[in-house]
Protein backbone atom coordinates (compact mmCIF):
# COMPACT_ATOMS: atom_id res chain seq x y z
CA UNK A 1 0.00 0.00 0.00
CA UNK A 2 0.99 3.38 -0.83
CA UNK A 3 1.93 5.91 1.69
CA UNK A 4 -0.29 8.86 2.78
CA UNK A 5 0.94 11.85 2.86
CA UNK A 6 -0.78 15.27 4.54
CA UNK A 7 -0.54 18.75 3.48
CA UNK A 8 0.31 21.12 6.44
CA UNK A 9 2.09 24.05 7.46
CA UNK A 10 5.12 24.38 8.38
CA UNK A 11 6.53 26.08 11.77
CA UNK A 12 7.98 28.81 9.18
CA UNK A 13 5.09 29.18 7.13
CA UNK A 14 2.42 29.15 10.63
CA UNK A 15 4.96 32.24 11.69
CA UNK A 16 5.12 33.93 8.55
CA UNK A 17 1.33 34.20 8.59
CA UNK A 18 1.26 35.36 12.31
CA UNK A 19 3.81 38.32 11.79
CA UNK A 20 1.83 39.13 8.64
CA UNK A 21 -1.36 39.36 10.89
CA UNK A 22 0.01 41.32 13.39
CA UNK A 23 1.24 43.93 11.42
CA UNK A 24 -1.94 44.26 9.72
CA UNK A 25 -3.31 44.51 13.58
CA UNK A 26 -0.46 47.36 14.10
CA UNK A 27 -1.78 49.35 11.28
CA UNK A 28 -5.39 48.96 11.64
CA UNK A 29 -5.20 49.87 15.38
CA UNK A 30 -4.40 53.02 15.59
CA UNK A 31 -6.88 53.90 12.00
CA UNK A 32 -9.87 52.56 14.14
CA UNK A 33 -8.43 54.79 17.27
CA UNK A 34 -7.72 57.71 15.23
CA UNK A 35 -11.62 57.87 13.45
CA UNK A 36 -13.14 56.75 17.46
CA UNK A 37 -11.36 60.12 18.28
CA UNK A 38 -12.49 62.09 15.18
CA UNK A 39 -16.02 60.59 15.86
CA UNK A 40 -15.85 62.29 19.35
CA UNK A 41 -14.35 65.28 18.54
CA UNK A 42 -17.14 66.06 15.48
CA UNK A 43 -20.05 65.03 18.28
CA UNK A 44 -18.36 67.03 20.90
CA UNK A 45 -18.37 70.23 18.53
CA UNK A 46 -21.65 69.23 17.34
CA UNK A 47 -23.31 69.71 21.14
CA UNK A 48 -20.86 73.29 21.40
CA UNK A 49 -22.86 74.22 17.85
CA UNK A 50 -26.35 73.70 19.68
CA UNK A 51 -25.01 75.71 23.09
CA UNK A 52 -24.16 78.41 20.83
CA UNK A 53 -27.32 78.67 18.46
CA UNK A 54 -28.71 79.05 22.27
CA UNK A 55 -26.51 81.49 23.56
CA UNK A 56 -27.19 83.76 20.43
CA UNK A 57 -30.66 83.24 20.31
CA UNK A 58 -30.51 84.55 23.70
CA UNK A 59 -28.18 87.36 22.08
CA UNK A 60 -30.90 87.90 19.87
CA UNK A 61 -33.88 88.42 22.09
CA UNK A 62 -32.30 90.29 25.05
CA UNK A 63 -29.49 92.51 22.83
CA UNK A 64 -26.80 91.01 24.69
CA UNK A 65 -24.80 88.13 26.12
CA UNK A 66 -26.20 86.19 29.85
CA UNK A 67 -23.77 86.84 32.16
CA UNK A 68 -21.90 83.82 33.45
CA UNK A 69 -23.91 84.21 36.69
CA UNK A 70 -27.30 85.82 36.63
CA UNK A 71 -29.94 87.05 39.38
CA UNK A 72 -33.26 85.58 38.73
CA UNK A 73 -36.19 87.92 39.23
CA UNK A 74 -35.67 91.42 40.61
CA UNK A 75 -33.85 91.20 44.77
CA UNK A 76 -35.62 93.46 47.40
CA UNK A 77 -33.66 96.00 48.47
CA UNK A 78 -33.24 95.98 52.68
CA UNK A 79 -31.42 98.39 55.33
CA UNK A 80 -28.94 95.37 55.47
CA UNK A 81 -28.32 95.78 51.14
CA UNK A 82 -30.25 93.90 48.22
CA UNK A 83 -31.90 90.35 49.92
CA UNK A 84 -31.77 87.32 47.31
CA UNK A 85 -34.33 85.19 49.57
CA UNK A 86 -37.16 88.04 48.27
CA UNK A 87 -36.16 87.56 44.35
CA UNK A 88 -39.32 86.09 42.27
CA UNK A 89 -37.28 82.63 41.83
CA UNK A 90 -35.26 82.45 45.51
CA UNK A 91 -32.84 82.41 43.16
CA UNK A 92 -29.89 84.92 42.39
CA UNK A 93 -26.57 82.80 41.72
CA UNK A 94 -27.82 80.70 38.02
CA UNK A 95 -24.92 80.04 35.47
CA UNK A 96 -25.15 81.06 31.86
CA UNK A 97 -26.64 77.07 31.34
CA UNK A 98 -30.24 77.74 33.32
CA UNK A 99 -30.41 81.17 31.64
CA UNK A 100 -30.77 79.74 28.33
CA UNK A 101 -32.31 76.40 29.00
CA UNK A 102 -35.57 77.52 27.15
CA UNK A 103 -33.91 78.29 23.63
CA UNK A 104 -31.69 75.07 24.00
CA UNK A 105 -34.93 72.84 23.93
CA UNK A 106 -35.47 72.74 27.75
CA UNK A 107 -38.98 75.00 27.98
CA UNK A 108 -40.27 72.77 30.85
CA UNK A 109 -37.07 72.70 32.84
CA UNK A 110 -36.54 76.18 32.68
CA UNK A 111 -40.54 76.65 34.12
CA UNK A 112 -39.49 74.96 36.90
CA UNK A 113 -35.93 77.38 37.30
CA UNK A 114 -38.16 79.84 36.97
CA UNK A 115 -40.59 79.79 39.85
CA UNK A 116 -37.49 78.18 42.06
CA UNK A 117 -38.08 74.62 41.63
CA UNK A 118 -35.32 73.83 39.77
CA UNK A 119 -32.93 70.60 39.93
CA UNK A 120 -29.87 69.62 38.69
CA UNK A 121 -30.50 66.98 35.32
CA UNK A 122 -28.02 65.59 33.09
CA UNK A 123 -27.82 67.61 29.84
CA UNK A 124 -26.19 65.74 26.76
CA UNK A 125 -25.85 68.98 24.68
CA UNK A 126 -23.05 70.63 27.35
CA UNK A 127 -21.06 67.74 28.12
CA UNK A 128 -18.43 66.05 25.47
CA UNK A 129 -18.58 62.72 24.75
CA UNK A 130 -14.45 62.59 25.26
CA UNK A 131 -15.24 64.08 29.07
CA UNK A 132 -16.42 60.24 30.12
CA UNK A 133 -16.42 61.55 33.84
CA UNK A 134 -19.29 63.86 33.36
CA UNK A 135 -21.17 61.96 30.63
CA UNK A 136 -25.08 61.46 31.73
CA UNK A 137 -24.01 63.40 35.33
CA UNK A 138 -26.58 65.50 37.01
CA UNK A 139 -25.00 69.07 36.50
CA UNK A 140 -21.89 69.00 34.87
CA UNK A 141 -20.78 70.45 32.42
CA UNK A 142 -17.90 70.87 29.76
CA UNK A 143 -18.10 73.71 28.12
CA UNK A 144 -17.51 77.45 29.97
CA UNK A 145 -17.62 80.88 27.98
CA UNK A 146 -15.55 83.92 27.56
CA UNK A 147 -15.66 85.90 30.94
CA UNK A 148 -13.18 88.26 29.86
CA UNK A 149 -10.67 89.53 32.85
CA UNK A 150 -9.90 87.35 35.79
CA UNK A 151 -12.29 89.00 38.89
CA UNK A 152 -10.99 86.45 41.65
CA UNK A 153 -10.59 89.29 43.93
CA UNK A 154 -13.69 90.95 43.40
CA UNK A 155 -15.72 88.56 43.65
CA UNK A 156 -16.50 87.19 47.43
CA UNK A 157 -17.17 83.89 46.25
CA UNK A 158 -14.34 83.64 44.41
CA UNK A 159 -10.50 82.03 44.71
CA UNK A 160 -9.25 81.96 48.26
CA UNK A 161 -5.04 82.01 46.81
CA UNK A 162 -2.35 84.00 47.95
CA UNK A 163 -2.65 87.60 47.12
CA UNK A 164 0.69 88.06 46.58
CA UNK A 165 0.81 87.31 43.06
CA UNK A 166 -1.47 90.79 43.19
CA UNK A 167 0.44 93.76 42.94
CA UNK A 168 -2.22 96.48 43.40
CA UNK A 169 -5.66 96.45 41.85
CA UNK A 170 -6.69 99.85 40.17
CA UNK A 171 -9.92 100.53 41.66
CA UNK A 172 -10.83 103.24 38.90
CA UNK A 173 -9.97 99.78 36.22
CA UNK A 174 -13.05 98.45 35.36
CA UNK A 175 -12.38 94.83 34.84
CA UNK A 176 -16.62 94.10 33.71
CA UNK A 177 -15.64 96.59 31.18
CA UNK A 178 -17.37 95.17 28.03
CA UNK A 179 -14.36 95.41 25.50
CA UNK A 180 -12.68 92.81 28.00
CA UNK A 181 -14.83 89.52 27.26
CA UNK A 182 -18.46 88.79 26.51
CA UNK A 183 -20.05 87.04 29.93
CA UNK A 184 -19.75 89.20 33.11
CA UNK A 185 -21.14 89.12 36.92
CA UNK A 186 -25.18 89.64 36.43
CA UNK A 187 -25.19 88.73 40.23
CA UNK A 188 -26.19 92.10 41.88
CA UNK A 189 -27.37 90.64 45.28
CA UNK A 190 -22.91 89.79 45.62
CA UNK A 191 -21.08 92.10 47.47
CA UNK A 192 -18.70 95.19 45.13
CA UNK A 193 -20.93 93.93 41.90
CA UNK A 194 -22.71 97.31 41.16
CA UNK A 195 -24.03 97.11 38.01
CA UNK A 196 -24.74 94.82 35.26
CA UNK A 197 -22.40 94.97 32.31
CA UNK A 198 -23.56 93.39 29.08
CA UNK A 199 -22.06 93.23 24.95
CA UNK A 200 -24.12 92.72 22.43
CA UNK A 201 -22.37 90.99 18.84
CA UNK A 202 -22.79 94.26 17.79
CA UNK A 203 -20.54 95.75 19.87
CA UNK A 204 -17.61 93.71 19.35
CA UNK A 205 -15.48 95.66 18.08
CA UNK A 206 -12.76 93.26 17.06
CA UNK A 207 -15.62 91.28 15.15
CA UNK A 208 -17.92 88.27 16.08
CA UNK A 209 -15.64 86.44 13.75
CA UNK A 210 -12.32 86.92 15.74
CA UNK A 211 -13.74 86.92 18.99
CA UNK A 212 -14.22 83.27 21.37
CA UNK A 213 -17.43 82.64 22.99
CA UNK A 214 -17.17 79.47 24.13
CA UNK A 215 -14.71 76.62 24.33
CA UNK A 216 -14.02 73.07 26.27
CA UNK A 217 -12.22 72.80 29.93
CA UNK A 218 -11.67 69.93 31.59
CA UNK A 219 -12.06 72.09 35.23
CA UNK A 220 -15.59 73.19 34.19
CA UNK A 221 -17.69 72.13 37.15
CA UNK A 222 -22.02 72.33 37.64
CA UNK A 223 -24.34 74.66 35.97
CA UNK A 224 -26.50 74.07 38.64
CA UNK A 225 -24.90 74.95 41.23
CA UNK A 226 -23.49 78.13 43.14
CA UNK A 227 -21.19 79.37 40.34
CA UNK A 228 -17.58 80.81 40.58
CA UNK A 229 -15.80 82.02 37.53
CA UNK A 230 -13.62 79.25 36.75
CA UNK A 231 -15.77 76.94 37.39
CA UNK A 232 -18.57 77.87 33.91
CA UNK A 233 -15.82 80.08 32.44
CA UNK A 234 -12.55 80.88 30.85
CA UNK A 235 -10.23 84.17 31.55
CA UNK A 236 -7.71 86.09 30.95
CA UNK A 237 -4.93 87.26 32.93
CA UNK A 238 -2.84 90.77 32.69
CA UNK A 239 0.97 90.32 33.18
CA UNK A 240 0.69 94.62 33.66
CA UNK A 241 -1.70 93.30 37.31
CA UNK A 242 -0.11 89.99 38.33
CA UNK A 243 3.44 89.04 38.53
CA UNK A 244 2.94 85.50 38.62
CA UNK A 245 1.55 85.34 35.16
CA UNK A 246 3.11 82.69 33.21
CA UNK A 247 4.38 82.99 29.93
CA UNK A 248 2.49 80.54 28.35
CA UNK A 249 -1.08 78.50 28.97
CA UNK A 250 -1.30 75.99 26.45
CA UNK A 251 -4.05 75.08 25.90
CA UNK A 252 -4.49 71.31 26.64
CA UNK A 253 -1.22 71.68 27.81
CA UNK A 254 0.24 70.42 31.22
CA UNK A 255 -2.28 71.98 33.96
CA UNK A 256 -0.32 75.33 34.97
CA UNK A 257 1.63 74.92 38.77
CA UNK A 258 -1.29 77.67 39.93
CA UNK A 259 -4.95 76.20 39.87
CA UNK A 260 -6.34 79.76 38.74
CA UNK A 261 -5.05 79.78 35.29
CA UNK A 262 -6.87 76.32 34.54
CA UNK A 263 -9.84 78.18 33.33
CA UNK A 264 -8.81 78.09 30.14
CA UNK A 265 -9.87 75.71 26.74
CA UNK A 266 -8.60 72.19 27.68
CA UNK A 267 -10.10 68.69 26.16
CA UNK A 268 -9.77 65.19 25.97
CA UNK A 269 -9.19 65.15 22.38
CA UNK A 270 -5.26 64.71 21.11
CA UNK A 271 -4.28 67.63 19.50
CA UNK A 272 -6.26 70.63 20.95
CA UNK A 273 -9.85 71.44 21.77
CA UNK A 274 -13.16 72.61 20.62
CA UNK A 275 -14.10 76.50 20.43
CA UNK A 276 -17.28 78.72 19.01
CA UNK A 277 -16.50 82.49 17.85
CA UNK A 278 -19.32 84.90 19.00
CA UNK A 279 -20.42 84.66 15.23
CA UNK A 280 -21.47 80.59 15.55
CA UNK A 281 -18.77 79.23 14.04
CA UNK A 282 -16.42 76.37 15.50
CA UNK A 283 -12.60 76.02 15.48
CA UNK A 284 -9.81 73.15 16.45
CA UNK A 285 -8.18 75.00 19.23
CA UNK A 286 -4.07 73.92 18.69
CA UNK A 287 -2.79 72.70 21.95
CA UNK A 288 0.43 74.87 20.75
CA UNK A 289 -1.63 78.36 20.71
CA UNK A 290 0.77 80.44 22.56
CA UNK A 291 -1.23 82.28 25.87
CA UNK A 292 -0.62 85.67 24.22
CA UNK A 293 -2.74 84.67 21.42
CA UNK A 294 -5.32 82.99 23.12
CA UNK A 295 -5.93 85.87 25.34
CA UNK A 296 -6.37 88.38 22.02
CA UNK A 297 -8.98 86.32 21.31
CA UNK A 298 -10.93 86.47 23.89
CA UNK A 299 -10.92 90.55 24.58
CA UNK A 300 -13.18 91.78 22.57
CA UNK A 301 -11.97 95.27 21.82
CA UNK A 302 -8.09 95.26 22.02
CA UNK A 303 -7.93 99.17 21.94
CA UNK A 304 -9.37 99.34 25.15
CA UNK A 305 -7.77 96.81 26.69
CA UNK A 306 -4.14 98.83 25.48
CA UNK A 307 -5.73 101.90 26.80
CA UNK A 308 -6.14 100.89 30.11
CA UNK A 309 -2.79 99.17 29.92
CA UNK A 310 -3.57 95.59 30.30
CA UNK A 311 -2.07 94.38 27.08
CA UNK A 312 1.01 95.81 25.55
Amino acid sequence: MAPRYYKAFTLVEVLVVIVIISMLVALLLPAIAGARARARRASCLNNQSQVAKAILQYESAKGHFPGYVNQLGKAITTKLGLDASKSLANRADLSWVVVILEPLGHADLWKEWRVGSGQAVALSEVVCPSDLLKVGQPGRLSFVVNCGISDYLIDDKGYSEDAAAYTGYNSSLDIYDPGFGLFFNHDLTRPRITKKSTIGADGIADGASQTLMLSENLEATNWATTVLQSGVGMVWWSNKVFTSLPETVNVNGPGPANARFLARPSSNHPGGANAIYADGHGEFLSERMDYAVLRDMMISNQSRARQAKLIP
